[in-house]
């Protein structure tokens, strides 16, 4: 019998600013935001419009799953395990 044992931990991050309406949308939910070269999956885009010509987006991401894994051997007398990073 092995038991499994993980650990998880997942960043959300979420940015406001204003948009340049001429380049169009710049994100939807589904995609994937990379900022400093660490990969977010975009979970809702917002836009909030006033009368005047800005439009104020906020973006919800979250970051990629970094897990690490512990199996664990009850099989023998002495408790050994191994670890492994996804």
């Amino acid at each position: 019998m092995l038991d499994i044992a993980g650990y998880s931990q997942t960043r959300t991050i979420n940015l406001t600013g204003l948009m340049d309406t001429a380049k169009g949308d710049p994100a939807t939910a589904g995609s994937i935001l990379t900022i400093d070269g660490k990969s977010y999956l975009i979970d809702s885009v917002s836009r909030r419009e006033s009368n005047s010509s800005f439009v104020e987006l906020t973006i919800s991401a979250r970051g990629g799953d970094n897990a690490e894994i512990y199996i664990v051997d009850n099989s023998s007398s002495s408790s050994s395990s191994s670890s492994s990073s996804l």
